[in-house]
């Protein structure tokens, strides 16, 4: 084969498309994993509606919720990340006056509204384009903000709790997620200790 200045001119033009395609596609690649990361985007992506339940001899525990989250990757491993939460909750506690607390005289009902607020560490055990899966655990703060209820005092309530949340995330179709995790409050419900809840929350989101 005789190689001519013509078949160089080609494979210069070739190559110089094919670093500039490269390039392109570096920037393009770093263009979209900053812009994932504002705060916008973030929001948008964390962003969530749950389901608590829960079910004594003494109480039932129905909450929703609905909240979004904003986090970031440790410099040292890319795959763990924080995250800070905000979201707001709306439970139904349906109280047994044959139940062990002695704050009804028949089966009764508190409406409870409160402000969360989970510090999570995620690890992303692996991620492709269409599903990956975390697994994360860390504290939630929760201040309970209204209490209304026919027979229950809200001085009887402590508004300030604690808990902890450990479970999975399952994202699938590329943007969508589901979660499944279990929460315990190490805070008493009534200030005098009674009614320390925990259940599983069931979430869907992005």
């Amino acid at each position: 084969m005789i190689y001519t200045s013509s078949n160089a001119q080609i494979d210069s033009t070739f190559n110089h498309l094919v670093n500039k395609l490269v390039s392109n596609t570096a920037d393009d690649y770093n263009s979209f994993t900053d812009k994932s990361n504002t705060l916008g985007s973030q929001l948008f992506k964390n962003f969530h509606i749950d389901w608590t339940t829960y079910s004594t001899k003494d109480y039932k525990w129905n909450r929703f919720g609905i909240g979004s989250a904003y986090g970031q990757s440790f410099a040292f491993e890319k795959n763990l990340t924080w995250r800070i939460g905000l979201g707001i909750d709306w439970a139904k506690y349906t109280l047994n006056y044959t139940g062990s607390y002695e704050y009804v005289s028949e089966k009764s009902t508190m409406n409870v509204t409160s402000i969360s607020i989970p510090l999570i560490i995620n690890y992303q055990v692996f991620s492709r384009f269409w599903q990956g899966l975390n697994f994360y655990t860390g504290p939630v703060f929760e201040q309970i903000i209204s209490v209304k209820s026919p027979q229950i005092d809200p001085d009887m309530i402590s508004h300030a709790q604690f808990g902890w949340t450990i479970g999975t995330r399952y994202r699938f179709g590329a943007i969508f997620s589901v979660r499944l995790s279990y929460v315990h409050y190490f805070t008493a419900m009534f200030v005098n200790g009674d009614m320390m809840r925990s259940g599983v929350r069931f979430s869907v989101g992005f």
